[in-house]
């Protein structure tokens, strides 16, 4: 699994967890009774405000984000192939139950449907100076009567030069793209913003299950939404469920990374805290900046 962890698509929102705890008006009740983060870093959970109250450590005026035009709109990556008369596109996502397991994504223009495809089970790896693979997985799909085979060429020591390649089976040139490429094109379909001074893209996405086989089970309709961002060459994300933003208050969520899932909270730096505030409102997000302490209006 720790070959996937690069795998920012791989991030996906439900793998983050928060607690609850006290703050402003109104607070949510039962902290789950962790310990506390160090004195700089703000706990990981979320702050809830009173109906109507706008709190002083957020910006005057937020962002105003219309969701649904975004709906899923980080599977019509820019990474593709040519299937016939169809173009299909490249991208990927974390399950949100079981293992939470990474799944590479086909879909076709539009792409109003897409098809998964568990990273694991097309991977390929072997050792330095093997000529045998250790893993040999792969897959083969078909578009417009048209077949491909696809997998992921592993690179142990440099995950970031694995590879997905895809070879079509009537003897077509191979198409290959490393993962950072597919991740660049899983960014470049959010909706960009900067929180903190850092430049984020927001992504809205359906999440998808697992079964107890850690097979892909379909498309949920729970709903949620994902900041991501670029730091010092890696793609970092948060996510939050849309059923944790409120819509008749307004609700602070302070996340710590997927990719520190399983590290204990003192471990997580202040640096790599994600610090915002959301508010629903109809089908639109409201995105609020949280005031750094000197800047925090009186």
């Amino acid at each position: 699994m720790a070959l996937w962890v690069l795998w920012v698509v791989a991030f996906h929102p439900a793998h983050a967890s928060w607690r609850e705890f006290p703050a402003g008006l109104e607070a949510q009740a039962g902290a789950w009774g962790a310990s506390p983060a160090p004195a700089a870093v703000p706990p990981i959970g979320r702050e809830v405000w009173a109906p109507r109250e706008t709190p002083p450590i957020v910006s005057d005026s937020p962002v105003v984000v219309e969701l649904e035009p975004l709906l899923n709109r980080s599977w019509r990556s820019p990474i593709t192939f040519q299937a016939g008369s169809r173009t299909v596109h490249v991208s990927g996502m974390k399950s949100s139950n079981g293992e939470k397991n990474w799944f590479l994504s086909l879909c076709v223009d539009p792409c109003s449907t897409a098809a998964f495809y568990k990273g694991r089970s097309i991977l390929r790896w072997k050792p330095f100076l093997s000529p045998v693979h250790v893993l040999d997985g792969s897959a083969t799909v078909r578009y417009d009567g048209k077949s491909f085979k696809l997998w992921i060429d592993g690179q142990l020591r440099k995950r970031e030069e694995s590879r997905l390649v895809v070879e079509p089976q009537d003897g077509g040139a191979k198409r290959e793209w490393k993962v950072k490429e597919i991740a660049d094109g899983v960014f470049a379909g959010g909706y960009p913003l900067t929180i903190g001074g850092k430049a984020y893209r927001l992504l809205y996405l359906q999440e998808i299950l697992e079964d107890a086989r850690g097979e892909f089970a379909g498309v949920s309709d729970e709903r949620a939404v994902v900041f991501m961002t670029l730091a010092n060459g890696r793609y970092e994300a948060y996510g939050i469920k849309l059923r944790d933003i409120a819509s008749d208050r307004l609700v602070v969520f302070t996340k710590a990374p997927s990719s520190a899932d399983d590290k204990p909270e003192p471990f997580v730096s202040a640096d790599k805290l994600l610090r915002v505030g959301l508010r629903l409102s109809g089908s639109r997000l409201e995105v609020y900046d949280v005031l750094q302490p000197a800047a925090r209006r009186r």
